[in-house]
């Protein structure tokens, strides 16, 4: 089977051990029973060879891309409140999608349980995740940390309505949710941090739900909403502490939405606001403190 080869690693040296060609090959495969053990394997296999985790993670990253029959899955698989609320544009001509939502939910979770501790010795922190287009069950980063490469968030869609980033630590590298849309799902970076790299919302459309990071600290880095359009939805930035580094939602647009920076703390650092278009009353900045200079209009 070549689908997993041509998804999963672009070059791949002439000594790459068979069994990870295998167990790709059974990841990608249409057998509902032997899919499950192929991922955990796959991880195991990462945890005890440091040389292979990037194909791995890579291999992993390119399966959650991979095309899912949500409109079948729905039937038997997905809640009946999001069975309606189908992305109109996940192929329909995937294998038997039997238990597909719980096996994405674990290939998310072998992720996600690995950038949670960047001291541990089987840790995947610092490599490139390119989950752009994924369809997403239990879309659960919280607790992630994120230290370099390029992650890659664009396009996702949680069938469950809500990306969770909360609690993460952002020091290195770009997280990019460019482009976000309501649709994909309301996004929780409550009570994270970011000391270092790039957070980008850049050109975001909220007519409706929530991007929230409300109690987050930014110490060091970018968090940007630039030339994002708020035409309905909340930006919560309650409770935010700028200490050093850049909140920006320069040439930000905000119609009929809100941007909450109550209680927000900007004490350091740079909140940019140029060109932002932010009507009195989408604009509730209750309780938040500002030091001179800070904020730059």
């Amino acid at each position: 089977m070549t689908l997993p080869r041509q998804h999963a690693r672009h070059a791949e040296p002439d000594d790459q051990p068979a069994e990870l060609d295998l167990l790709i090959d059974r990841l990608f495969g249409a057998d509902p029973h032997v899919r499950p053990a192929a991922l955990r394997q796959l991880g195991a296999l990462a945890d005890a060879s440091p040389e292979l985790r990037p194909h791995v993670v890579e291999a992993v990253c390119a399966w959650l891309r991979s095309p899912w029959d949500v409109h079948r899955a729905a039937a038997t698989d997905v809640r009946p409140d999001v069975a309606t609320d189908v992305r109109p544009d996940v192929a329909t001509d995937a294998p038997d999608c039997s238990g597909e939502p719980e096996l994405r939910r674990a290939g998310l979770s072998l992720l996600a349980d690995r950038l949670r501790d960047p001291r541990s010795p089987t840790s995947w922190t610092g490599f490139d995740l390119d989950l752009a287009g994924a369809v997403l069950t239990g879309a659960d980063l919280s607790g992630c940390w994120f230290t370099g490469g390029l992650v890659r968030l664009e396009g996702v869609w949680c069938i469950e309505g809500r990306l969770s980033l909360a609690g993460a630590h952002v020091t290195g590298g770009h997280l990019s949710l460019r482009h976000w849309t309501s649709g994909q799902g309301d996004v929780d970076l409550s009570g994270a941090w970011f000391t270092g790299g790039v957070v980008s919302f850049a050109g975001a459309v909220l007519p409706s739900g929530t991007v929230c990071l409300a109690g987050a600290v930014v110490d060091g880095g970018v968090v940007a909403f630039t030339e994002a359009s708020v035409c309905g939805g909340t930006v919560d930035l309650s409770g935010v502490t700028v200490t050093r580094g850049t909140l920006s939602l320069a040439d930000a647009r905000v119609s009929s939405g809100r941007v909450l920076l109550v209680d927000a703390r900007l004490l350091g650092g740079s909140a940019v606001f140029r060109h932002a278009a932010l009507p009195g009353d989408a604009l509730v900045t209750a309780g938040a403190q500002a030091s001179s200079g800070v904020l730059l209009r």
